[in-house]
């Protein structure tokens, strides 16, 4: 990982994430904010739980609290943790500094209330990084992407669409989601049409008429 190294309370160095927008460059509709795990997150992981041999069962109906060992967790984002490790353990980082890296990216979703100022430093963060922790996605790809869904959704290809970066990682979660083994995908946010981020080169077309007439002329300037 690449960047300035941020102080934090832990022994080992974490990522720097990009910095909070603090000043509105471009709204999206409805000038729409990015959030902590939503429901609709937390109930597509659950649809996991039925194949998990941990102990995770939910506190309550609405699916937003859920007990661990006898221990009660109700923070959305937290939930969201407790939910994914028991369903892909994975998900929530194999190391230490990807489990912080973790907490860190969805406090930044939560935390991001400009979310077109968010995307352009997503964008800028994600040059060269396929995803925002490790070498796999994980609850922190996850979240950001359920938090930034509403935007391209609504706004594509104007004004997110000239984000490569970003919108390369985003077509490739919003994919590879979907073939989740497990996971009820009808949960996930609607699939966003990005056909038009590709652009082929186009090739030189030979022209043998154009070339003929070129030819004499050629011939007659030597």
């Amino acid at each position: 990982m690449t960047g300035h190294t941020m102080l934090f309370p832990v022994h080992f160095s974490l990522i720097s994430l990009p910095p909070m927008p603090t000043q509105h460059t471009q709204k999206l509709p409805h000038d729409l904010a990015m959030a902590p795990a939503p429901p609709a997150l937390l109930k597509w992981l659950a649809t996991g739980l039925a194949n998990s041999t941990q102990a995770v069962e939910w506190e309550d109906k609405e699916q937003t609290s859920v007990k661990v060992a006898g221990d009660v967790i109700k923070e959305a984002n937290a939930v969201a943790r407790a939910v994914a490790k028991a369903v892909r353990p994975a998900l929530v980082g194999v190391l230490p500094v990807e489990q912080a890296q973790v907490v860190q990216w969805q406090s930044w979703a939560a935390d991001a209330t400009d979310v077109f100022a968010a995307a352009v430093e997503l964008n800028t963060f994600l040059e060269g990084r396929s995803f925002l922790v490790g070498t796999a996605p994980t609850l922190a790809d996850i979240q950001v992407y359920w938090a930034l869904a509403p935007g391209v959704g609504l706004s594509f290809p104007g004004p997110l669409g000239g984000l490569v970066a970003l919108m390369r990682w985003f077509d490739f979660m919003q994919h590879s989601l979907r073939q989740m083994a497990g996971l009820d995908a009808s949960f996930l946010p609607a699939l966003v049409p990005l056909q038009s981020i590709y652009k082929p080169v186009a090739m030189p077309v030979f022209d043998k008429k154009k070339a003929e007439e070129s030819a004499p002329a050629a011939t007659n300037g030597e």
